[in-house]
């Protein structure tokens, strides 16, 4: 078995030195305008540049070892016959999108529209129903899924939970396997069998 790479965050100068004197094989940390955890201390350009010198992560990114995808295409295909193509590419102005197609019509929504779009094939009709917009940026907790979550977990903990909104914890694990195996299917230029590559790892691909 291939030994997993210990990956830290490093919010701050003394977290990136506890991290190098732990072991870590990656860390990551962000700028005062541009991370992923709005609350941490952060480095500045200065002290990014300063930091990249004095530890062995200073690589070039084209020379490193980090094989992160940065464009992807996705096909999936599930029970019935039922299709899904997941498009990612980090370069462009940003934006998240998902379109369905039914056999009585269509649905759109963009993240940082304040309206879903269904087209009916019936009437040939368009409707817009509103939502709540959230920011799309680390500022808005994904999209207000971070405050969705927390609200499950207070109305679960306070024994007022409906148990229709956040999947369990088995449905999400299961839902990650989707990656792994994009992940294998990327790397392997072969198309993954979901039964089987969960059955490796020593799950089952069911839902009950």
């Amino acid at each position: 078995m291939t030994k997993p790479l210990i990956l830290s965050p490093a919010g701050s100068y003394e977290a990136l030195v506890a991290a190098v004197n732990a072991g870590a094989d990656e860390v990551y940390f962000g700028l005062p305008e541009f991370n992923a955890r709005y609350n941490a201390k952060n480095f500045t350009d200065e002290e990014l540049f300063e930091k990249l010198k004095e530890t062995d992560y200073g690589l070039c990114v084209f020379h490193a070892n980090n094989d992160v995808v940065d464009h992807q295409v996705v096909n999936m295909e599930f029970e019935g016959g039922i299709t899904a193509s997941f498009t990612m590419n980090c370069f462009n102005e940003g934006g998240r999108y998902i379109r369905l197609f039914g056999t009585k019509g269509e649905i759109f929504a963009d993240m940082q529209s304040s309206s879903i779009r269904l087209y009916t094939f019936a009437d040939k009709m368009s409707r817009d129903v509103p939502v709540n917009i959230h920011e799309e940026s680390i500022l808005g907790g994904h999209g207000g899924g971070d405050q969705g979550i927390v609200r499950e977990l207070y109305d679960y903990l306070s024994g007022s939970y409906t148990g229709y909104r956040a999947a369990d914890i088995d449905t999400s694990v299961k839902n990650h396997f989707i990656g792994f195996a994009a992940e294998k299917a990327r790397h392997s230029d072969t198309v993954v069998d979901m039964d089987a590559f969960m059955k490796e790892l020593g799950f089952d691909n069911t839902y009950c």
